[in-house]
């Protein structure tokens, strides 16, 4: 179609500005969670999603974007129609991405697990202690 282009692998910088300037993000996969459509939402940009897996939990339909429901050419076709229809706000779909930030996940996730916490000293090693106490707590 010629309102879809693929682009391949591009630096990091380069792809999120033409994401930024975009009409809208195709996403078919289905993934648990899936970070591009959240990177397309930080960049302003409304997503058509296939609706299945970790989508249905980041996305919102005709609020972030749109849903297709087979993985085919055609419900795809209707998704990206329904998105370019749409006229959407920049500035809530960033504001949408944010509930994914690190920070908040770190905060939530804090939240969950009380009195402790999993501390990354290194790529390679995490560890989890107990606040109270400042030991290991085994299986982390």
């Amino acid at each position: 179609a010629p309102n879809i282009s693929f682009l391949g692998r591009l630096p990091r910088a380069e792809m999120l500005r033409r994401i930024a300037r975009a009409r809208g993000f195709a996403f078919a996969a289905e993934e648990d969670f899936g970070i591009a459509p959240i990177e397309a939402l930080a960049c302003g940009t409304p997503v058509a999603a296939f609706g299945r897996g970790g989508v249905l939990d980041s996305l919102v339909e005709g609020v972030t974007g749109a849903f297709f429901h087979e993985q085919t050419g055609d419900s795809l076709a209707d998704a990206v129609e329904r998105v370019e229809r749409q006229g959407w706000d920049p500035a809530r779909l960033r504001i949408h991405a944010t509930t994914f930030a690190p920070e908040r996940f770190a905060a939530a996730m804090a939240a969950q697990v009380g009195d402790r916490v999993c501390l990354r000293w290194s790529p390679e090693d995490a560890h989890l202690f107990d606040r109270a106490s400042g030991d290991r707590v085994a299986g982390c």
